[in-house]
């Protein structure tokens, strides 16, 4: 029965069982809780491309927010969630769930880093919303740089448990979390989260929301190439030493 599970953490030992597992003491070190972190982010590694569909299908160039000021913590969560709203992921509901949740207790669950998120029965089409912080909030008693606001319905239990164990895998590597802050654009940020072969294994291509909504001007055939004003006349220029020095 144990083994349908995907990792085991007991203060028993677990040799006979199959899936990863950490035996702990009863009164929970950081030392040991560091070593679980470190063994369970080891032990599922190897499946971070068969995740990341998932989750990149989430993510929106209008949903990171890089290095932004916020003075509240629910200023932060305010500005992401209006976004939201005005793209019909979420009901307004959404928010006041968000904060009901953080007011049990803070979602800052990683050094860092906040994971909010609300109830899924507000959300309309899941979206994962990321933000950087140029200086630091105030999460409950620990400070945080790096927010992701999480508006997922769990009613798919097999793609929120992919979604889920990307984005644990992601935020529990320090160096992954040290580069999100230093991006700039969201190119930067899709760079960062996810391995380059997997782009080039499933042919995704990820361009800005500029590039995506340009039009074509000409397709097919042999256009040549764009005439060159010259003394009077349009040279159509196919080499260097077709373009006079003198003019």
């Amino acid at each position: 029965y144990i083994d349908e599970f995907d990792f085991a953490i007991s203060t028993m030992s677990l040799e006979h069982i199959q899936i990863p597992n950490v035996q702990v003491t009863l009164t929970l070190s950081d030392q040991e809780l560091e070593y679980i972190n470190k063994m369970y982010f080891k032990s599922f590694k190897t499946h971070l491309n068969s995740n990341v569909s998932s989750m990149i299908a989430c993510l929106n160039e209008e949903n990171i927010f890089l290095h932004k000021k916020y003075e509240t913590v629910q200023e932060c969560i305010e500005e992401a969630c209006n976004r939201l709203v005005d793209q019909g992921c979420i009901d307004e509901q959404f928010y006041d769930s968000v904060m009901k949740r953080e007011h049990m207790a803070p979602t800052n669950i990683v050094e860092g880093v906040a994971l909010p998120h609300g109830l899924d029965r507000h959300v309309l089409k899941n979206r994962i919303t990321i933000i950087t912080l140029d200086t630091p909030l105030m999460w409950g008693e620990k400070k945080v740089e790096v927010v992701i606001l999480l508006a997922i319905n769990f009613s798919n239990k097999a793609t929120t448990k992919k979604l889920l164990s990307e984005l644990y895998f992601c935020i529990s590597d320090n160096q992954i979390v040290r580069k999100l802050k230093e991006c700039n654009q969201y190119r930067d940020v899709i760079s960062v989260l996810f391995p380059a072969s997997f782009f080039e294994e499933n042919g995704v291509s990820i361009h800005s929301k500029e590039v995506e909504e340009m039009c074509v001007v000409a397709r097919d055939g042999n256009h040549g190439c764009a005439p060159i004003p010259e003394e009077a006349k349009w040279v159509k220029a196919k080499e260097i030493s077709d373009i006079s020095g003198f003019t």
